[in-house]
């Protein structure tokens, strides 16, 4: 009886471990399909199937990557500092995550100065680094 119970627990377990797996053709088509999207500006269509895959495998470094490209692109920075994060926790090597966070907190200080900006009487010159340290004007962010 012992054994039948255990036999069935162990079964349970391999089952509901290989849920959230996923074959190796339908990943690798959402692979292929998130980073032609990509290349060809299709934002919504990158993220789709980049989700489908984190969905699946939540700690792909190199799918929580383009997804904070992604973000970074749309201008949703917090997004993009997240993603961005979680690539690095799953591989904390990877060094294009690294440097878009780094462009990512870049573009979260520039928009808070530029928020703040209103209550002030003059242009703050780290405000003007950080605008020519991007190569951005105002109306970029």
């Amino acid at each position: 009886m012992k054994i039948i119970i255990f036999a069935s627990f162990a079964i349970l377990l391999v089952a509901c471990s290989s849920a959230n797996q996923l074959p190796y053709e339908q990943q690798n088509q959402w692979e292929n399909e998130a980073i032609a999207s990509y290349q060809r500006g299709d934002m919504l269509s990158a993220e789709s199937a980049l989700r489908k895959l984190l969905n699946a495998n939540s700690k792909d470094a190199q799918s929580w990557l383009l997804l904070g490209n992604i973000h970074l692109r749309e201008q949703r920075i917090e997004a993009a500092r997240y993603a961005y994060t979680q690539a690095l926790l799953y591989q904390p090597d990877l060094l294009p995550a690294q440097n878009n966070l780094a462009v990512a907190y870049l573009r979260l200080a520039t928009a808070t100065l530029i928020a703040g900006q209103r209550y002030r009487e003059q242009e703050p010159a780290l405000l003007n680094e950080l605008l020519k340290l991007q190569g951005a004007n105002r109306a970029a962010l």
